[in-house]
């Protein structure tokens, strides 16, 4: 399913109380179909979860939110993937990041800066929305690896 139907679902996915909701586990898959029908500046609520660790002080991404268990696993910690790659939009363009990749992709935010590790060094990115709904974004990368937007 693809188009207006598809994202037609998503919102409803995303709204009816009535429908089974996400599992912490299964949150990675969430994002990447809001992401595929272009509704990720939809995603303010889904980061809810997120947000509630950040304020319980906790140290590591619980199992889900009823037992607010952790085990350390990575189902938990889809932020960890979510916010370099697809939030500052740095990804390998080739094998061993010998390029990147950086495509922010804003949703609800109107800025976000941060630095994300490869195996080449650091590559820092800030950007921020501007009036006429474009991005200003700046790319620092270590000296020899080539960066594409």
């Amino acid at each position: 399913m693809s188009g207006t139907k598809a994202t037609e679902l998503m919102e409803l996915a995303m709204t009816d109380e009535t429908l089974a909701q996400c599992s912490v586990a299964m949150a990675y898959y969430l994002f990447r179909a809001v992401e595929k029908v272009g509704l990720y500046h939809k995603t303010d609520e889904l980061w809810t979860l997120w947000r509630q660790m950040l304020v319980k002080k906790l140290t590591t991404c619980v199992e889900d939110d009823v037992t607010e268990r952790s085990d350390c696993h990575a189902w938990g910690s889809l932020i960890l993937y979510e916010l370099p790659a697809i939030v500052l939009g740095v990804q390998p363009a080739e094998p061993g990041y010998s390029s990147v990749k950086v495509s922010p992709t804003p949703g609800y935010l109107s800025w976000a800066k941060g630095e994300v590790i490869t195996p080449k060094g650091i590559v820092k990115v800030s950007w921020e929305k501007v009036e006429d709904g474009s991005i200003d974004l700046k790319v620092e990368a270590p000296e020899g690896i080539k960066y594409v937007i």
